[in-house]
């Protein structure tokens, strides 16, 4: 063979299934052989010890291949090398034993490594159930607080709901109020709707937005601003929608310079047509073209007599304020070519127009003059006039304002706020006309006073025509004089004598003598007594009647209440919340103050209106004496 092969040298590891069998041979031919070779021990052990080594290498190699090399294939074929391998030995008792207690050794460690998983599994469940127990008062501790949490969150959320509908109710409410007054608005309309939709109770044909913007500029004319300062929006859109629902009150909402002006001018300027209506317009606009003053005065004259009333009036206040602000230009900085620069867009009028209207406004409206407006009484006015001259005027006042509510809750304007104006109106009037009574009966009694002394005779002429006798009479004619005068003096005094007055058989009246001046006063008075009696009599049967109403009334309440506590206990039914309660106790005790005010007008106007008819019962019982 080839030992020197570059094979085996190169791929030591292809060769070692050959190696292996080279090997077995030479170990049965080395005891054939062991008597013609002379080798030493030693050269057998180092043999030996290097086939150790190198069956530990053939062994790697192998693993990885399954060939050995051309080398090893040379070493196992080689006799010396042969020697080399590894003897069968015994095993000894000792080696046994040694290797039964280390296979009891790994058997104990594999039991006890088993036992010791399932002991820790065991005490950590066990552990595991201390801390579940440990933590359970925590869990329902959580989720109780968990719990509340939830009520209070639905609690919330239900108010927040109740809210949002009381919040929606009352836009509802209001978005309702404001279709109404949508409905009937005061600016964007004709100057007639505006002012029957918004009249001065005065007498003054004007919308009231126009009156009050005037009297609050009319006090601001020397100020330099006047007409030259734009508003903030949403303050003249506020001011704007509390008009067209007739909510503006003076004492609440002040107006400001800039907010006037605005005001006034956004009223001018949202009317449908001019102020000098729209036939009228471009005649306007001829005469003020005209060159003569004297003739363009009485042309205008003439066509502003042929305006519609309320036009008229109006035209005629506004033209008159702006008159009254040029005559302030040293403060103001306004004269009558600036104003009408700013404001004949407004009016719809050209600049020339204009300027003659404001020329020509003094003579051209003579009969009119700007009175500050005082709005009638409310319920919140301190006191009632005092003279009666005063309450005739505030009783017309509350007399237009209540046609007013009339015709607007006729046509369909019906409001809360509506409803309780007209109780206050009805209320205030009834006060003012029983005011005005009174003032009315106390100046009958001063003519009565004054009459009466007047138609009394005097006492001193008898004196005197019985002193005036002759002194040379007898003393018997005397006593006849004397026994003749006592009559005479009985006559004079009726009060004291009691034959000259009769008792009426069918009513028991005590009745004078028709001479007697008295007589129709005494007569009234006893008619007027024996009605109040007869009406305290029927009230009297009244109150007794609603004693036993309540009373019967009260038995039911407490029937239905005890049926109504036995079917909640029986169905098992749970009280409303106390915000639903809460909110349902003021809802009624609004209500019932409400009802109670009205019940208390009506009672005044049922006292006001029997007062009324007694009055006139007495008149007509007096016709038949």
């Amino acid at each position: 063979m080839d030992f020197d092969s570059p094979e085996e040298k190169e791929f030591p590891g292809l060769y070692a299934s050959e190696a292996a069998d080279a090997k077995s041979r030479k170990s049965k031919e080395e005891s054939d052989f062991s008597e013609d070779h002379d080798h030493s021990k030693k050269d057998l052990l180092i043999g030996r010890r290097k086939d150790k080594k190198e069956k530990g290498k053939d062994r790697g190699y192998a693993a990885l291949e399954g060939e050995s090399s051309p080398e090893e294939e040379l070493d196992t074929k080689s006799p010396s090398k042969s020697k080399k391998s590894k003897t069968f030995k015994f095993t000894s008792s000792k080696s046994k034993e040694k290797r039964e207690k280390s296979r009891d050794k790994s058997e104990k460690d594999s039991k006890h490594a088993e036992e010791e998983p399932s002991v820790s599994h065991k005490v950590k469940e066990k552990e595991r159930d201390k801390e579940k127990d440990r933590d359970e008062p925590k869990k329902k501790d959580k989720e109780e607080k968990r719990k509340e949490k939830d009520k209070k969150a639905d609690k919330k959320d239900k108010k927040d709901k109740k809210s949002k509908q009381l919040s929606q109710q009352q836009d509802d409410v209001s978005a309702a109020e404001e279709v109404l007054a949508l409905g009937y608005p005061v600016f964007g309309v004709s100057v007639s709707l505006a002012t029957e939709r918004s009249r001065c109770h005065d007498g003054v044909d004007i919308p009231l937005v126009v009156r009050d913007c005037i009297d609050f500029l009319q006090d601001h004319l020397k100020c330099e601003q006047i007409y030259k300062i734009e508003p903030i929006k949403t303050r003249l859109m506020h001011f704007k929608r509390l008009y067209n629902n007739r909510e503006h009150d003076s004492a609440v909402d002040e107006l400001n310079l800039p907010t006037a002006c605005s005001l006034l001018k956004l009223f001018l300027r949202e009317l449908p047509e001019p102020l000098l209506t729209t036939d009228l317009v471009a005649r306007f606009e001829e005469v003020a073209s005209h060159p003569k003053v004297t003739t363009q005065q009485a042309e205008l004259q003439q066509l502003l007599e042929q305006l519609p009333k309320c036009n008229r009036t109006l035209l005629a206040w506004v033209l008159l304020h702006f008159d009254a602000v040029i005559q302030q230009e040293r403060h103001n900085k306004l004269n009558a070519q600036s104003l009408a620069m700013l404001l004949s867009p407004t009016l719809q009028m050209s600049h020339r127009l204009m300027v003659a209207l404001l020329c020509h406004c003094n003579n051209l409206f003579a009969d009119v003059q700007l009175i500050k407006y005082v709005p009638p009484l409310t319920s919140t006015s301190p006191k009632l006039p005092d003279t009666p001259e005063d309450i005739q005027t505030e009783l017309r006042k509350q007399d237009s304002l209540l046609s007013q509510i009339h015709s607007e809750m006729n046509a369909g304007f019906i409001t809360k706020k509506r409803e309780e104006q007209l109780w206050e109106v009805q209320r205030i009037i009834t006060q003012l006309k029983r005011k005005l009574r009174t003032f009315e009966k106390k100046q009958e009694k001063t003519a009565e006073e004054v009459d009466n002394s007047s138609s009394a005779p005097p006492a001193v002429a008898s004196e005197d025509t019985t002193d005036s006798k002759p002194a040379g009479t007898p003393a018997v004619s005397t006593n006849n004089s004397i026994s003749q005068e006592e009559p005479k003096t009985d006559t004079l005094t009726p009060k004291d004598a009691p034959n000259d007055f009769t008792i009426d058989p069918s009513t028991g009246f005590i009745l004078l003598p028709k001479s007697n001046p008295h007589r129709e006063n005494l007569l009234r008075l006893q008619i007027e007594y024996d009605e109040l009696m007869e009406w305290q009599n029927e009230l009297k049967a009244r109150i007794v009647a609603e004693r036993n109403e309540v009373y019967r009334l009260k038995q039911l309440y407490e029937q239905q209440s005890i049926n109504s506590q036995m079917a909640s206990l029986a169905s098992g039914s749970q009280a409303p919340p106390e915000s639903d309660y809460e909110r349902i106790i003021e809802h009624y005790t609004r209500e019932n103050a409400l009802l109670e005010h009205k019940k208390n007008m009506l009672g005044m106007e049922l006292k006001e209106e029997r007062r009324a008819c007694i009055a006139l019962q007495v008149e007509l019982r007096l016709q038949q004496f």
